[in-house]
């Protein structure tokens, strides 16, 4: 096979025909478009300084439009509503049509311009192309395609006359060839990538040929290099590292433009750093981080004030590093910021309001409960540059690190650089407070996550992950690389963040919704659209895309001891199992999301932690610590315990409960000692629809660091990681504590490869297989194999037969991710896929999804059939149709009048939870008709009446923890039941795994069934919770589309047109950002994080005018709804951004669903109200809206 593409080519290198070298003519216009080849390139500056050096006095004006995953026809953008090149490449990519539950799907919301209309903006004279790289992955059966997109490309660009007086000159420029970097890194080898990549680019040179345009052949002569070179010119195979982006430049240019003397500038690296300035400025730009608020779906209501005009001076100081450029070529004196400030003044945006606490009474705010300490560690007082901490963690030395970002939300023209830093903060004479600060790293921008790998720390640095290291141990990162760029910021605060681990190493990055990431690597182009989950392996540099969920922003993940990981969605606000939600799903679409685990929620909630620290009581050990920011701002703290397949949890305490309005927790890591630290980000505004994005009274300057002990019990004596010795190491990993095994595994990983893996065999072979841990010890071992990326497959094989079903999950989730290694992989996983345990069966099931069509399905079929012949639940007439509905119907049901019909859940420790109960007698629901009754009710809330009221939102509750839960419903007179439906609270379906259905006459027993969740495909008796992942990596594995998680469904009494405005107005609840945000899908609110219940509100049913001006202009202050007194510190967001007709439609919703009854609200009212309140330019106060308009 290499000899044969070898050949083919030499034969395709002998073909090339050099074209005619391009002409430049004086104050040329260079427009770039394309792929990450040419993306890429702004980060080195190499390039356009080579063009320079052969123009020196034309004045050349270049700007790089290029963008990862960029093809000839598809363009995708967060708030780009068209993401087509040119007309009718729409015709040639279907797009999936999925959206998340805010109606986000693959095209973006916004006006950001086409890049069509960018092209009209710049005006170019000449158009360079690269093309063809991501598009290769497609194989023989994306030519066909990319044929007719790139026809289409050049047909476009040669028929418009973007500078108005004719059309640009164009070049198409093939990708690399693909450097064999297999051994050192164990990526692709580049035979397959090479030979496709040849089809790709013959298909471009013929396109060229027909249309006289210019053809660069790249891919040959870096063949060459790459077999001769001595070292990797780059990271993976397929991205160019600095050095061959450098020896890149003058190849292009010569292809190009022909081989000509370069000019020889006074000071070339004046002449780059020129250069580099400018393209930073420029990706400030035309791809301005934060672009949400500047031209996209938040650009209302604030937007308008400000962003026009920064736009403006940036286009403006864009001129001024151009002549800066210029200057550069001829040594003459340039003074950038005199320049700088001759550009347009930005508007007032008022006064700064915020009012800050001084560090000691904020400090005194911070409860905690008896028994435990808080105490500041660090502050901005002594450290002014710990402003704005965002994420810490402890290093192997033990020393806490801090992202900081003072320069959030974005950098504002006219400010200085952004200077966000990497802090080391050290505690050297261990009384609890940092003493010593030493800046890592200077000069970030908005690094929302970081986490350590071997060699260096990984770090988000806006759309790209970059690794920087200390290469001679001074503590100050002397080396950035750029890893993979193409992350979406164009919402800076949804972003990759949350940044965490596997025990592999491998690193997980949340991203949050209404992004549209495209990522090339190695494997091929990695896009995502809305809210997920990213897994980036550095030994293997491989990043795939591992969860897609209809979730906001997940902005916390963490591993239990076994390796399981949980994340918190921020703004639903949930903490969810992540296994489920990692079944693969294609680009555009959604896994289901998996349920909630929480039984109190609060949000916004960020950063998640194990409880795993002998300093701390032994029964809270294992549970789970959740922060909140806005409302409850402090830190919960809940158990999670095994529940079946998956896990349970109630809530416990609050572990941290601040006064201070402006104390954010953040962020939390348990330290080497046992004790626990957390970050305050602490800022007067947080919210982003309440406030503009530049309101003064964001700040830039104030972050905490806090430590929280137990004094009772003693603090942990410090393992020693960084300079342990490898035998100590592998001790280390017998230790209670999560934290100190995870930075030993994190050591091992930096160390010889071969010596580690020789101790670790006398090591496991030395374990006491009495111990009760011993299997878990056998799994810190393999785990340490996998990071290293060399699996102990032995060790494995043991463990997949483990005792303990954690471990052979745990196994199996390694086997998932070690297929490029382990022969026999597929036939592993059907072994698992037959587990008797529902939590391997879904690893195996999960993993199934990312094999091969025939062998994912081969091991699906496993699964399904081991569920047939081994019965996992009671089995009973109940079937599960395809949306998930519970029917029950047997005959003797239509023989017998039936008065009593008691549905329950036997057991102790149960919850009972549903959302509706229908029963069909003569062919309609009658459930109304009975009388509800229920064992136990939930706070007095969710009573049982809610079974019957028509809302699939709404659902009644049984206490927590409740023995034996019973709702029961009674008819006066006997009824004949056709069937019986049971409609499962969304996301808690395990909970009625167990559940039972009896009917009875009087006191005499008719019929009593069992709960059996028969899937409508024949995978009998599935697990409940397996079930939706077993259903969708089917549906992958078969290129069909599951149903993912959308808009709730609502009930009304209105109708005709009223109802259709009833209809308009539950779109704009559900936007994200929006109502639903706050009130929750079924109206009740989050009490506990101070938002109230619109739900059988007088506010809502009451006066109109009231309703329109509080959410026209806002509310905030204390207020009363249904009895409870609300403090009222968090804001009610204005929304006089939506028109009169939105606003009458999502006020006449509220008012008439959640079982609320009032008027319909018209536009023409609306509009009236916002006239007459012109004026209003703060929040109302309740008490004043009162005064106006009583109850």
């Amino acid at each position: 096979m290499k000899s044969i593409g070898h050949l083919i080519f030499v034969l395709l290198f002998l073909s090339r025909t050099f074209a005619v070298p391009i002409e430049v003519k004086k104050d040329c216009r260079v427009v770039l478009v394309g792929n990450g080849l040419g993306a890429r390139m702004i980060h080195y500056g190499h390039f356009e300084t080579e063009m320079h050096l052969r123009y020196p006095l034309h004045r050349l004006i270049i700007r790089n439009m290029c963008d990862e995953g960029n093809t000839p026809g598809f363009r995708p953008h967060s708030a780009r509503n068209n993401p087509w090149a040119f007309p009718g490449a729409e015709k040639l990519r279907i797009l999936e049509t999925s959206r998340d539950r805010w109606g986000s799907g693959n095209v973006g919301n916004g006006h950001y311009k086409t890049s069509d209309e960018w092209l009209q903006t710049l005006k170019p004279d000449l158009v360079v192309a690269f093309f063809g790289y991501g598009e290769s992955f497609y194989g023989v059966r994306g030519l066909k395609r990319f044929r007719a997109e790139l026809e289409g490309f050049v047909k476009h660009t040669l028929s418009t006359k973007y500078n108005g007086e004719q059309a640009p000159k164009l070049a198409l420029v093939s990708p690399i060839a693909f450097q064999d970097l297999s051994a050192i890194y164990d990526t692709p080898n580049g035979v397959d990538e090479n030979i496709a990549l040849a089809l790709y680019i013959t298909v471009m040179e013929e396109v060229a040929l027909n249309h006289k345009v210019h053809f660069v052949d790249l891919f040959s002569p870096t063949r060459l290099w790459f077999e001769s070179s001595t070292k990797p010119l780059t990271r993976d195979g397929a991205l160019l590292t600095g050095e061959g982006y450098a020896k890149l430049a003058p190849l292009l240019s010569d292809r190009l433009f022909g081989e000509v003397k370069l000019f020889s500038p006074p000071e070339l690296s004046r002449l780059r750093e020129s250069v580099k300035e400018k393209n930073w400025l420029w990706l400030n730009y035309y791809k301005i981080p934060n672009g949400v608020h500047v031209f996209g779906r938040r650009h209302n209501p604030f937007g308008p004030k400000n962003y026009p005009a920064e736009l403006q001076k940036l286009a403006q100081m864009m001129s001024v590093r151009d002549q800066g450029v210029w200057a550069a070529l001829s040594d003459e004196l340039f003074d950038m910021s005199t320049l700088d400030a001759k550009t347009d003044v930005l508007p007032d945006m008022g006064p700064n309001r915020a009012k800050y606490l001084s560090i000691e009474d904020a400090t005194k705010g911070i409860a905690v409960p008896e028994g435990y300490k808080i105490e500041l560690f660090a502050s901005e007082r002594e450290f002014p540059y710990l402003a704005n901490p965002v994420q810490l963690s402890f290093d192997n030395r033990g020393r806490l690190w801090v992202a900081t970002m003072p320069s959030y939300p974005h950098y504002r023209p006219g400010d200085p650089k952004p200077d966000d830093k990497l802090l080391i903060l050290e505690d050297t004479n261990a009384d609890g407070k940092a003493d010593k600060q030493t800046v890592f790293a200077g000069g970030l921008h908005l690094p929302m996550g970081f986490e350590f790998g071997a060699e260096g720390v990984y770090l988000a640095q806006g759309y790209s992950l970059v690794h920087l290291r200390d290469t001679n141990g001074d503590d100050q990162a002397d080396s950035r690389e750029v890893v993979l760029s193409g992350f979406d910021d164009h919402d800076t605060h949804h972003a990759i963040s949350a940044f965490c681990a596997d025990p592999s190493g491998a690193i997980f990055m949340g991203e949050g919704t209404f992004l549209h990431s495209n990522v090339e690597t190695a494997y091929g182009t990695v896009r995502s659209s809305n809210g997920g989950f990213f897994r980036y392996n550095p030994k293997r540099r491989h990043l795939e895309r591992t969860v897609r969920l209809s979730i906001p922003n997940p902005w916390g993940i963490a591993f239990d001891d076994w390796g399981q990981n949980f994340f918190a969605d921020t703004s639903d606000p949930s903490m969810r199992w992540m296994l489920p939600g990692s079944v693969r799903v294609g680009y555009g679409r959604f896994a289901t999301n998996p349920p909630n685990l929480l039984s109190v929620r609060v949000r916004p909630t960020s950063g998640l932690e194990f409880v795993s620290s002998r300093h701390f009581p032994d029964e809270i050990q294992g549970d789970i610590l959740i922060n909140n920011t806005i409302g409850f701002q402090g830190t919960k703290q809940h158990t999670l315990v095994d529940d079946g397949t998956g896990y349970k949890s109630t809530f416990r305490q609050d572990l941290v409960k601040g006064s201070d309005r402006n104390f954010r927790p953040v962020d939390m890591e348990f330290a080497p000692d046992g004790s626990l630290y957390l970050v305050d980000w602490h800022n007067a505004l947080i919210g982003h629809m309440q406030h503009s994005a530049r309101d003064p009274s964001r700040d830039h300057t104030h972050g905490r660091i806090y430590r929280i002990t137990y004094p009772s019990r003693p603090l942990i004596k410090v393992a020693q990681v960084a300079g342990a010795s490898i035998e100590q190491l592998l001790e280390n990993l017998k230790l209670p504590e999560y934290r100190t095994r995870y930075r030993t595994r994190r050591e091992l990983r930096g160390r010889d490869t071969v010596t580690v893996l020789s101790a670790l065999e006398k090591w496991t072979a030395g374990l006491d297989d009495k111990d009760p841990s011993y299997e878990h010890h056998l799994l810190e071992a393999l785990w340490v194999s996998w990071g290293l990326n060399k699996v102990d497959q032995d060790l494995l094989r043991q463990l997949l037969s483990a005792d303990d079903y954690r471990a052979r999950a745990a196994a199996v989730r390694v086997l998932r991710y070690s297929g490029h290694q382990i022969m026999n992989q597929v036939s592993l996983l059907k072994l698992a896929a037959g587990d008797v345990h529902g939590r391997v069966r879904m690893e195996a099931v999960a993993a199934a999804s990312w094999l091969g069509k025939k062998d994912g399905l081969a091991v699906l079929e496993t699964a399904k059939l081991r569920n047939k012949t081994n019965k996992v639940v009671k089995t009973g007439v109940g079937r599960l149709d395809e949306q998930g509905v519970l029917h029950f119907a047997d005959p003797s049901l239509q023989s017998t009048k039936i008065d009593i019909i008691t549905i329950s859940l036997p057991g102790s420790n149960q919850t009972l939870n549903l959302s509706e109960v229908q029963v069909i007698s003569g062919g309609k629901n009658i459930a109304r008709e009975a009388k509800s009754s229920q064992s136990s009710k939930y706070n007095d809330d969710y009573p049982v009446d809610l079974l019957t009221d028509g809302d699939l939102v709404n659902f009644a509750h049984s206490a927590e923890g409740d023995t034996n839960p019973w709702f029961k419903l009674e008819f006066k007179e006997g009824v004949k039941v056709e069937n019986l439906k049971i409609f499962n609270r969304r996301g808690y379906e395990a909970r009625f795994q167990d559940g039972r259905v009896s009917f009875s006459t009087g006191d005499k027993p008719i019929l009593a069934m069992g709960v059996s969740l028969n899937a409508p495909d024949g995978s009998q008796d599935m697990d409940s919770s397996i079930f939706p992942v077993y259903k969708a990596a089917m549906a992958y594995l078969k290129g069909q589309t599951v149903e993912s998680d959308s808009a709730p469904v609502y009930t009304t009494h209105l109708t005709g047109s009223d109802l259709q405005i009833f209809r308009q107005g539950a779109e704009v609840f559900n936007r994200e950002g929006h109502c639903i945000t706050c009130h929750q899908p079924d109206g009740k609110g989050l009490p506990a994080a101070h938002f109230p219940p619109i739900a059988g509100s007088k506010w809502i049913t009451g006066s109109e005018e009231r309703l329109i001006k509080l959410t026209l202009h806002g509310l905030m202050g204390p207020i009363e709804v249904k009895g409870v007194r609300y403090p009222g510190v968090v804001p009610m967001t204005p929304f006089k951004m939506l028109s009169d007709d939105e606003l009458a439609a999502v006020l006449t919703f509220v008012r008439n669903t959640f079982g609320n009854i009032a008027s319909v609200i018209k536009p023409e009212t609306v509009k009236s109200v916002r006239e007459k309140t012109l004026s209003q330019k703060v929040f109302y106060e309740p008490r004043e809206l009162l005064q106006q308009h009583p109850h």
